[in-house]
Order: structure tokens, then C-alpha cells, then sequence
């Protein structure tokens, strides 16, 4: 397996020394074009594949020789415009051959690109084939794979940059980023079913949720450790741990949370992939 020190992990999560988590979350909770950027990175370099049929401009505008920079430059121009207004088209065109000119390329090849991309990137996402990377599933994933990054699996520490690739495909196979309740015809009274872009089963966050907590009971370094309570304790701390505060919640409200806190359902998923992974010892030992 492959061996990491302490400081060589703290490094790699963005912490200082006494492996403080504050740099960190702070900076992948507010910095949005932080978010794109590691996305198109990890399109740049292969580890995650663009499904067929989905579009997105950041990519394209790395296959005509821009830099991540200018590709989330458009990703996130992009990311407000209103694929149902009038002008959207126009406008996004505009964008797309003033960046692609600054590419170097010929004023008219610039024009006639940035024209036949702005019309496929607004069909696409009127029609919900649009890879999002800068809206909420986007941050989530971030948020995520930053708090799991280096747990150690069967094959060695997991990266950030694969976690983060692993948990973009399970979204777009499960849902494609259109819903986030489990489709089908049926009344929840006592069981509920899976919520989020990354159908999380209630059943099994509260699962991993007790998990943790017989973990932590018996002194052992839980999954859900620092940096999972920094991330969410302005949400669901309650005097006491974020992990003490959602294992009191029932199968209902455990259903009512995964579909209304992407980022949390996030790292759920996230937490599912590393424990199917391989045995789980974390490397997060900073208290909080």
C-alpha cells in the first residue's frame, strides 16, 4: 500500500502544519471558481470522461488551447445565463468569440465557433444534456471529496481527484443531475426511498451514521471526522457533534435532508464509496 505521512496528507488537503481545516473549507466552500476549475482539471486530465451526448463549453475551450482559467471563465458566465431567454443565444455567443479570439485565432474562424457553440450549449441545456460544473452538485462534490480525500482503501490513500470523478459519473448514471427523488409511482409512510443526484437510501446514511459513532464510542478515528463536522456544525450542530445531531433524526427526516442539502448528500455518497472501497482508517486526526 502505499504510505503517506501526516504532514505529507495535511499538505495534499490544503491544511497548515497542526492540520487545521479551516483554509480548506473555507476556501472549497466559497471560492466557485475553485469548484470549476478542479472539474475541468480533472477533464483535462482524463480522470473523468464526458458522458456522450453532454456538452460542455470549459472542455471545448481546452480543446482549442485555452487553460483551465479561461475555461472556467466560461463556465461560469455560462452558468447564468437563461437558456429560455430570447437573447440567450446571442449573448452567450458573443462571450464565446471574444474568448476563443483571444486564443489566438482568426477573427472570423473565432466568430463562426463561438456562433455554432452558443447554439449547441443552449440546446443542450434547455434540454437538460448540459455538464453543469459550477451549480450546486458541482460545490457539493468539491466539498465532498475535499473532506475524504487520502482515506485509505484497498489499493492506497483515495486522491481527491478520483474521488471527485468516481462521484461525477455515479451522478450522472443515477440521475444526470435532473432530479433528486428516486422515480417511480408509490406513497412513503414507513419506507422512504433513495434522495439526491447520487441516490443515497436513508437507510443507509443512518447506517453509516451509527457506524461512526460505535467508532468514535470505542476510540477509534471515525470517518466522519473534523473536517465533516467543520463543514456542516453551522448547520446540524446542536450543542453537541454534527455526527450526534443527525443520528437523531428519524427515516423521514433523514429522507427530508439528503434531498434538500446537496452538499451533505455529498458527502454521504462520498463516505458509501470509501467504506465499499476498503477498509476505512482516517488519516484526519485534528480536533475541531
Amino acid at each position: 500500500m502505499v504510505q503517506i505521512s501526516t504532514a505529507d496528507i495535511n499538505k495534499q488537503l490544503g491544511l497548515d502544519s497542526t492540520g487545521d481545516a479551516t483554509k480548506l473549507l473555507d476556501a472549497e466552500e466559497n471560492n466557485e471558481t475553485s469548484t470549476i476549475i478542479s472539474a475541468l482539471a480533472g477533464i483535462g486530465s482524463g480522470l473523468f470522461k464526458i458522458p456522450e451526448g453532454i456538452v460542455s463549453l470549459g472542455a471545448t475551450i481546452m480543446d482549442l488551447g485555452g487553460d483551465t482559467n479561461k475555461a472556467a471563465e466560461v463556465e461560469k458566465f455560462f452558468a447564468k445565463i437563461n437558456p429560455f431567454d430570447e437573447l440567450a443565444e446571442k449573448t452567450t455567443a458573443g462571450k464565446l468569440t471574444e474568448i476563443i479570439t483571444n486564443l489566438a485565432v482568426p477573427g472570423g474562424f473565432a466568430f463562426k465557433a463561438g456562433t455554432n457553440l452558443a447554439k449547441s450549449a443552449i440546446m443542450a441545456k434547455q434540454s437538460g444534456k448540459y455538464l453543469d460544473l459550477g451549480g450546486d452538485a458541482a460545490k457539493a462534490i468539491n466539498i465532498a471529496s475535499a473532506i475524504f480525500a487520502n482515506q485509505m482503501t484497498l489499493d492506497g490513500r483515495i486522491s481527491k481527484e478520483i474521488l471527485t470523478s468516481y462521484l461525477e459519473k455515479i451522478g450522472q448514471i443515477e440521475t444526470q443531475y435532473k432530479s433528486k427523488k428516486q422515480k417511480g409511482n408509490y406513497i412513503e409512510t414507513t419506507k422512504f426511498l433513495a434522495r439526491s443526484y447520487w441516490q443515497v437510501e436513508p437507510t443507509t446514511a443512518i447506517s453509516l451514521i451509527k457506524q461512526n459513532l460505535i467508532a468514535l464510542n470505542e476510540g477509534r478515528n471515525p470517518l466522519f471526522g473534523p473536517l465533516f463536522e467543520k463543514a456542516f456544525r453551522s448547520k446540524y450542530s446542536k450543542g453537541g457533534s454534527v455526527l450526534e445531531h443527525l443520528s437523531t433524526l428519524s427515516k423521514k427526516e433523514m429522507t427530508k435532508v439528503l434531498e434538500q442539502d446537496t452538499e451533505l448528500a455529498a458527502a454521504f455518497a462520498a463516505a458509501k464509496l470509501v467504506t465499499k472501497l476498503g477498509e476505512v482508517t482516517s488519516p484526519d486526526t485534528t480536533e475541531v
